[in-house]
């Protein structure tokens, strides 16, 4: 049985949580010692954005931190994007607007209402649908409809909407609490399946998180707690057809964001790092289609996603980062990096500009996909942190990337590969289908340590270590050879990179089973023949945030203050702590290749 979401685990993925967004703010620390947030000016805690005829509408969710007051006043910041020049404030009809839709010349607002985030999620008063007309978002007009749907007095997760799809006359809206369905009948403007009858997904309600798309043959609703795809027919009545989403069944991958282009449905694995898509035309036959894994590897609390040019667009909320990726390969193809502790959390497009919101800066950053330029909206600049009030980096603003340069311990190998200077005398891939061959070969039990030249690798937006092995593709898998990772500010006291190696077949094969290793990716970076930026996605490798980190003990010191040595441990070498017994190795593996390891962010050492 697959293991779902507690009431209580399902809470902080609702981003309207202060779980996990206090989570992400603070980089998993206290308030104490981070700085302040940033306080609503032109947006609260903006989420959900569209461009509209020229014009950007972003929803304002009002979260405020625990309290009987979560939530302030819902509402619409419409604002010109070319000059930033804000257009109108737009009051929503109940608190918490989710999601945004424009259908014809109607704009449709979810606005899922004050949530009780106890143990049991549930709705804590009435969610609404706001109905407005496009022609009057810059005038500030009030919307034309709304459509109220309070939570059932026997049942408060019966409510709490969260998301819609528009298809013809017919309006399906999912729940942020539950596994069910509502149906507006537009032609009528009424209720097909209300409040009163809402479609239920299973036999029993249970906790769910939906997404709604529409496509040719009707509506496909993703639920986020159980990972499942249902088809929905044109009039929003499930057909019967409900399949599994993710990579593996018996675990719990978070599955929403779901875009639909054509008869093909990419969806988010939030949890696992995956995009997986299916094809629905195959689905609406038989109920059986294959489900394929698109892209790994997507970086810290991936909140979002969107198609745009042919491209898949995914935000990153915990490395303050969009990511875009080829659907085709799965190769990343973009990266773009928004301020520190912004906490990005939806994305929109208008030809060659991309509108990314900022949940913890009350901000909106708008970039030129062209020329990479970006100018932020946010509340008024603090003249102390002309960042639209967050802090900038330390030093080295620019993060230039730099190789970890000082070999400090090494085994004594044989062989063609035994120099470990050739682990610290740049990278040398060979791309997907071949292993480089300016390497330092471990043993399969070894290890490797090194360090950087009176720097000190610290965190910074984003990935900040990028780890260069030597794996590659071949027939239907990878032969790679796992490394795990082990950091240390002094070289005594050593922290142990979070990793597991998940269930099922083939693990020698499939990189994607070894969560948190290195030695997974292969590698295109060539310092003279591919000299590209060794964080860019055409360098390949394995990253690291250490934002990532938790806050106790050794691991909490090295995000605060940074590491000076890296030690890279052949996994083969050591036990499963779930098993008990060694990490599995590929028959022919001789021991992991080390290429090198490149860091962004860096302070001067003290010492």
């Amino acid at each position: 049985m697959k293991r779902t979401l507690s009431g209580a685990a399902l809470a902080p993925v609702l981003a309207l949580s202060s779980a996990l967004l206090l989570t992400l703010v603070w980089g998993c620390e206290g308030p104490a010692e981070a700085p302040p947030p940033a306080e609503p000016g032109v947006f609260d805690h903006p989420q959900a954005l569209l461009f509209v005829d020229g014009l950007l509408v972003v929803a304002n969710s009002g979260f405020r931190h625990g309290g009987p007051d979560a939530w302030a006043p819902g509402s619409l910041t419409v604002l010109d994007p070319t000059t930033g020049a804000v257009r109108a404030r737009i009051p929503t009809s109940r608190p918490n607007p989710q999601a945004l839709r424009r259908h014809g010349d109607w704009l449709y607002v979810v606005d899922t209402g004050p949530l009780d985030l106890g143990d049991a999620p549930q709705a804590g008063g009435e969610g609404a649908i706001d109905i407005f007309h496009v022609a009057g978002l810059a005038e500030g007009r009030a919307p034309a409809t709304t459509h109220i749907l309070p939570p059932a007095p026997a049942d408060r997760r019966l409510g709490a909407p969260v998301d819609l799809a528009v298809r013809g006359e017919r309006v399906v809206i999912t729940s942020a609490v539950a596994d069910i369905a509502w149906v507006l009948d537009r032609a009528r403007g009424a209720w097909a399946r209300g409040p009163a009858d809402p479609i239920r997904l299973g036999d029993e309600v249970s906790l769910g998180l939906g997404a709604v798309r529409p496509w040719a043959g009707g509506f496909a609703l993703v639920d986020f707690n159980a990972d499942r795809l249902h088809l929905l027919g044109p009039t929003g009545i499930p057909s019967g057809c409900a399949i599994e989403l993710g990579e593996h069944p018996d675990v719990f991958e978070g599955v929403g964001a779901p875009v639909v282009a054509g008869a093909t449905l990419y969806a988010l694995a939030s949890h696992a790092g995956l995009i997986r898509a299916v094809e629905l035309d195959d689905l609406a036959d038989d109920c059986a289609a294959p489900v394929r894994t698109v892209a790994r590897g997507l970086g810290q609390v991936p909140n979002d996603m969107a198609l745009h040019d042919g491209r898949l667009f995914v935000v990153a909320s915990g490395d303050n980062a969009v990511r875009a990726y080829d659907p085709a390969d799965g190769r990343r193809t973009g990266e773009w990096l928004l301020p520190v502790n912004s906490n990005p959390f939806s994305v929109a497009f208008d030809g060659r500009t991309m509108a990314v919101s900022e949940w913890a800066a009350h901000g909106v950053s708008l970039f030129d996909l062209d020329t990479g330029a970006v100018r932020r909206v946010a509340p008024a600049p603090d003249p102390g942190a002309p960042d639209g009030g967050l802090p900038p980096p330390a030093s080295d603003p620019m993060g230039t990337p730099s190789p970890a340069d000082v070999v400090v311990d090494a085994p004594a190998v044989d062989g063609p590969f035994a120099d470990p200077e050739r682990a610290v005398n740049g990278v040398r891939g060979a791309g997907a289908g071949a292993g480089g061959t300016d390497v330092f070969s471990l043993p399969p039990d070894g290890r490797l340590t090194l360090r950087w030249s009176e720097r000190v690798v610290r965190d910074g937006p984003g990935i900040d270590f990028v780890v260069f092995e030597n794996p590659f593709r071949h027939g239907g898998g990878v032969f790679f050879d796992p490394l795990i990772v082990e950091l240390s500010a002094d070289g005594e006291r050593w922290f142990t990179w979070p990793h597991r190696l998940l269930p099922g077949d083939g693990a020698t094969e499939d990189p994607s089973l070894w969560q948190g290793f290195a030695g997974l990716t292969p590698v295109w970076l060539h310092a003279e023949d591919n000299p590209v930026d060794p964080f860019g996605p055409a360098a390949g490798g394995d990253g690291f945030d250490l934002s990532a980190l938790p806050d106790a003990g050794e691991a909490g010191r090295i995000r605060r203050e940074g590491f000076r040595f890296i030690r890279l441990v052949s996994a083969a070498g050591r036990a499963d702590p779930q098993t008990g017994a060694a990490f599995p190795s590929h028959p022919v593996s001789d021991g992991p290749d080390i290429d090198g390891v490149y860091g962004r962010w860096f302070d001067d050492d003290p010492r």
